[in-house]
């Protein structure tokens, strides 16, 4: 009975409460509280920090432990890792819904909006830069830069960036030398 006990009390904290393993001491502390007084439970989340790992596995390990003994520690740890897992296990189920449904047609068009937004601002941004742009050859570069990652984009490539600012530079270059010519 005590390791049902156990189990129920660190899955209602834990699936409750959000912030880490601080934010369990409160709730342990009124949850245990006909078994631990809250000095000994300070004690084990003060230990509980000072030991590599999460704090609330640490701590279920060491309140588990000292309650029911190997047992106790084991089914705390369980009690604390099943909502994490029932939780993600839900998101996944909801993921493969959301691909076999219309939802996903309407995911894909509001990505292509964002894209295309994307795209209008950088060219406001690009037009705005140009125009308060007293010197031309900076112009020059960052226009080139602009035109040559959004073909690169377009083509389906993903150089780094060093490479984009060469490449923009030596066009750059080329376009002032041409206008002085």
């Amino acid at each position: 009975m005590i390791y049902l006990n156990l189990f129920v009390t660190f899955f209602k904290i834990t699936i409750t409460t959000f912030g880490g393993g601080m934010a369990m001491l409160a709730p342990l502390q009124h949850g245990l509280k006909d078994k631990l007084t809250p000095h000994e439970i300070n004690d084990y989340f003060s230990l509980a920090q000072s030991l590599p790992g999460a704090i609330p596995i640490n701590a279920a390990v060491l309140i588990g432990s000292h309650l029911a003994g190997k047992g106790g520690a084991i089914v705390c740890v369980l009690a604390v890792i099943a909502p994490s897992y029932l939780v993600v296990s839900l998101i996944v189920v909801g993921y493969n819904f959301f691909l076999s449904n219309p939802i996903q047609a309407a995911l894909m068009g509001i990505r292509a909006a964002a894209a295309a937004l994307i795209i209008h601002s950088a060219c406001k941004m690009l037009v705005t830069v140009i125009k308060k742009e007293p010197n031309f050859k900076a112009s020059l570069f960052k226009v080139s830069a602009f035109i040559f990652a959004v073909l690169m984009m377009l083509l389906g490539f993903s150089p780094s960036v060093i490479i984009i600012l060469i490449i923009a530079l030596a066009s750059s270059y080329y376009l002032y030398k041409r206008r002085l010519a």
